[in-house]
């Protein structure tokens, strides 16, 4: 779940992919995944991946994108442009 504080999700998704929440998801995560793709070559080893990662790299976007077409399909998303 999103904190409702953490707006980096809604400013890309809005800014730079005309609303696309997966789009925007592999944009806010590619970062990490670089960085933990690098370590474990160098290391050999995946540290502080749990199930709360993976579920949320699997699943946090279409639960968005969900959510936006069938939850709370008259959400506004405000101040977005400034």
């Amino acid at each position: 779940m999103l904190h409702p504080a953490d707006d980096l999700i809604q400013i890309i998704r809005f800014r730079l992919f005309n609303g696309n929440s997966t789009k925007a998801m592999i944009a806010v995560y590619l970062p990490a995944i670089i960085i933990v793709t690098i370590t474990f070559l160098i290391s050999h080893q995946i540290v502080a991946i749990n199930i709360g990662t993976v579920f949320g790299l699997l699943f946090q976007e279409p639960m968005i994108g969900i959510c936006d077409r069938i939850c709370f399909k008259r959400l506004k998303h405000h101040n977005l442009n400034h």
